[in-house]
Formats: structure tokens, C-alpha cells, sequence
């Protein structure tokens, strides 16, 4: 068992973090309906962009750019919520 915050729990805790959003935006994008408005599909597709962005940045250890990333994104959210009917 590796110790809490070592290296390798990092490098595990990376991994499983960039599986998980691969992950939530592939199974995002199989949900996108072609009829879909485009209101609804450009701030989507945007947040995906931002997700991924941010996933890079990560990988690259550019922590600000993965912070203005991670900020778009759930700006981008606020708008995505109330275009679905969650808010």
C-alpha cells in the first residue's frame, strides 16, 4: 500500500481522474441528440472543449492554464443547466 500523498497515490488519483472524464465526455457525446438546439449544443460542446483543455493542462502541470480551464467550464455550466430544464 502506498502511502497517503505519495507520488505514486498522485499519479493513481491522475489517472483515474483523466479515465473518468474521457469517459463522461464520450458518453456526453452519444447523448448530443442531432435535433438538439444550438442552444443548447454549442455551450456542450464548449464545456467538452473546456474538459479536455483542462485534462491537457493538467498532463502538462500548467496549473494556471488547467484553473482558467476548469473556470470556463463551469461557467459554461451555468448556461448548460437552465438550457436542459435542471434549473
Amino acid at each position: 500500500m502506498t502511502a497517503p500523498g505519495s507520488i505514486d497515490e498522485r499519479f493513481d488519483a491522475r489517472a483515474t481522474e483523466k479515465r473518468v472524464s474521457m469517459a463522461e465526455i464520450s458518453y456526453l457525446r452519444t447523448q448530443i441528440e442531432p435535433a438538439a438546439p444550438e442552444t443548447v449544443v454549442t455551450p456542450i460542446e464548449a464545456w467538452i472543449a473546456s474538459e479536455i483543455d483542462r485534462l491537457h493542462s493538467v498532463n502538462m502541470r500548467d496549473w494556471p492554464a488547467a484553473s482558467a480551464a476548469l473556470n470556463r467550464g463551469n461557467g459554461l455550466v451555468d448556461v448548460i443547466a437552465p438550457a436542459c430544464g435542471l434549473r
